[in-house]
């Protein structure tokens, strides 16, 4: 098998803005409401294992909120970062989502199931150890599960199940939304996040989503922000790898 990544070239971290946005005060709450669709069986795993001594298997456990299966925000967060690294200036990815020093703009929220499920084990195997250092951003190129043979299994959210979540930006204003929906695949590609993402699983896609200022309690308009985050997207061919339609 070819090997399941690819390098995308640039900086892998965030650059702390010479003029950060002002933090001193609230000027406004962007809300951005979304509802994901699972595309690949995917699990933000908590580092808890079942072991099955019996049968020599190891089973990852998934997240839950509520007592539903749910991607944790913290993981949410980490992967559009991973995206925004891509797609936005480096000095751009530090004043929104923070560094040392500099407090985040962003906020996100677990992303709950919709629907009365349970979690579903999937074999994983072996995770795999890449040995090429990559000179900037790696992404993992296989768009379906690819399990190896080792007895390791862990629980995902099934294919085609719904989540909904919200993200929170403060401070902003419409092309900085516009370039979070971009992060987030927009809705035509769908990212990658959680456990198993070297072995095709943890895509997800936005299915919808609306936007609202909440001091004013204005919407913008969907559409206008759609269009700008798919120019976003389509200005930077090189990202290609790293989205999934």
């Amino acid at each position: 098998m070819s090997r399941p990544y690819y390098c995308i070239k640039g900086p892998s971290y965030p650059v702390k803005p010479k003029s950060p946005t002002d933090r001193s005060k609230i000027q406004n709450i962007y809300e951005i409401s979304l509802t994901f669709q699972v595309k690949q069986p995917t699990c933000t795993c908590t580092g808890d294992i079942k072991y099955d001594f019996a049968n020599k298997k190891l089973t990852y456990l998934g997240y839950k909120k509520d007592g539903k299966p749910a991607l944790m925000g913290s993981s949410i967060k980490g992967a559009v970062r991973a995206y925004a690294l891509m797609l936005l200036p480096p000095y751009q990815v530090g004043d929104i989502f923070g560094m040392n020093g500099l407090e985040s703009r962003i906020y996100f929220e677990d992303a709950v199931v919709t629907r009365n499920v349970s979690y579903k084990e999937e074999k994983l195997g072996r995770q795999w150890l890449p040995r090429i250092p990559c000179q900037g951003i790696k992404v993992y190129t296989l768009r379906s599960p690819s399990p190896t043979t080792e007895n390791i299994y862990f629980e995902t959210i099934p294919k085609e199940e719904e989540l909904k979540t919200r993200i929170i930006l403060i401070n902003s204003n419409e092309d900085e939304v516009s370039e979070i929906i971009a992060c987030l695949g927009a809705t035509s590609y769908g990212i990658k996040i959680g456990r198993g993402k070297d072995r095709g699983f943890g895509i997800i896609k936005v299915k919808d989503f609306e936007v609202k200022e909440t001091l004013s309690q204005k919407a913008l308009d969907k559409n206008r922000i759609l269009g700008k985050a798919n120019k976003i997207i389509g200005e930077k061919s090189y990202v290609k790898h790293a989205f999934f339609s």
